[in-house]
């Protein structure tokens, strides 16, 4: 990796030189934009090839599903400026969602999908309205839901999203998606694509079932 970044710093710091030159006209700075970017870009997909190979093996630990979304949403909305975008996290039910998993590569999979929500989870001129909701599904099995209201993803595209490399953004690396779902499977979880009736979009996490206890009530957060 190094053998990679290094020179890539140096193009990317002589692009920003080049940048503050008052000599250049309109034509220059773009191409020096356009080197920047890409710069930024292959620098992310170096990181997320380097996540993908020094990750390490799943350490599952009991989590009350329903609390975790509510914490998850508190950490995220503390460390990112919304603007006016909004993120919520619900946690439904009577029962306690007791899942398996382990909570570090667990939020890095949910990290992962709410940035992908917020950033193109929206209507034109709209703010982003994001959810990240822990429910039963059938038989108590937890299951966590980051849903947006978009305009959602096109079926041809949407049976593609989880490939390596695969991505329609120009700047995009096409292995954020990927490396959530290599990282759900090892810990025994089912990440998919869902489409929302009347637009959006849901990446569905299902997760394995561990013991479960009483819990009172519906818990609703709004940041």
């Amino acid at each position: 990796a190094h053998e990679i970044r290094n020179p890539l710093a140096a193009i990317r710091y002589s692009a920003q030189l080049l940048a503050e030159s008052r000599t250049m006209d309109s034509t220059d700075q773009r191409m020096v934009e356009i080197i920047n970017n890409h710069c930024i870009r292959l620098n992310e997909i170096i990181e997320n090839i380097l996540q993908l190979s020094r990750r390490e093996r799943s350490r599952p630990e009991t989590l009350d599903l329903g609390h975790w979304v509510q914490d998850f949403v508190a950490e995220y909305s503390q460390g990112n400026d919304l603007g006016v975008d909004s993120l919520r996290a619900i946690a439904t039910g009577t029962v306690a969602m007791a899942a398996l998993a382990d909570p570090q590569q667990l939020q890095q999979v949910v990290w992962n999908l709410v940035q992908n929500a917020l950033r193109y989870g929206r209507l034109p001129g709209e703010p982003a309205r994001v959810m990240v909701v822990a429910r039963q599904g059938e038989h108590g099995v937890p299951i966590l839901e980051v849903i947006d209201r978009g305009p959602g993803i096109v079926p041809k595209v949407a049976a593609q999203i989880f490939e390596p490399f695969y991505t329609t953004h120009e700047y995009g690396t096409g292995l954020g998606l990927y490396l959530a779902r290599q990282m759900s499977e090892a810990n025994q979880a089912a990440l998919e694509y869902v489409r929302v009736a009347g637009g959006g979009s849901c990446f569905r996490l299902t997760l394995t079932p561990a013991q479960m206890r009483k819990r009172t009530g519906e818990d609703d957060i709004n940041e």
